[in-house]
């Protein structure tokens, strides 16, 4: 089964809100052209909070095969479907870490660019069979400096190791 976990970085947008409150005249009915100290219009502003959002798509019940620590997902019908994606919509690469409830990492990807994503991610610690609760943890990177920026997005999913 595949379900998509879609989130927003939410403080992308609420500082974009507080910078345009404090940076724009506020008895102006023109304020949205009006330009802040660093000559940024409210307009610009908006862009750039849409452009720092983050969107994630992560399968809610991953797979993993014990001989070879490495995991699947499949839809309802049994097809294979990536595990983890960076939807094309984004404007960031994102890296992703699975953790299990005790913060312990299992799995840490590389920089996945937008429309790209990993059907079948290694683990890097062995566990046991069973079924394990973990969070996934995505975070987002400039394109251009592979820096991380802004805040992070998280989904609670289960592996069920094999």
């Amino acid at each position: 089964m595949r379900s998509a976990m879609i989130a927003m970085i939410v403080a992308a947008l609420v500082a974009a809100g507080i910078a345009a409150y404090f940076l724009l005249n506020p008895y102006d009915n023109t304020a949205s052209s009006i330009k802040n100290a660093q000559g940024t219009t409210q307009e610009e502003l908006d862009q750039q909070a849409r452009d720092s959002q983050i969107w994630i798509s992560v399968s809610n019940n991953i797979t993993c095969d014990s001989a070879t620590d490495t995991c699947s997902a499949t839809d309802k019908d049994g097809n294979a479907v990536t595990v983890i994606d960076n939807l094309s919509d984004n404007h960031r690469d994102l890296t992703y870490t699975f953790a299990l409830e005790d913060g312990t990492v299992i799995y840490e990807s590389g920089l996945i660019t937008p429309g790209n994503g990993i059907e079948q991610p290694k683990l890097t610690k062995h566990l046991d069979p069973g079924s394990y609760n973990i969070t996934v943890t995505a975070q987002g990177h400039d394109v251009d400096s592979h820096t991380a920026v802004g805040g992070t997005v998280a989904a609670q999913v289960t592996l069920v190791v094999k």
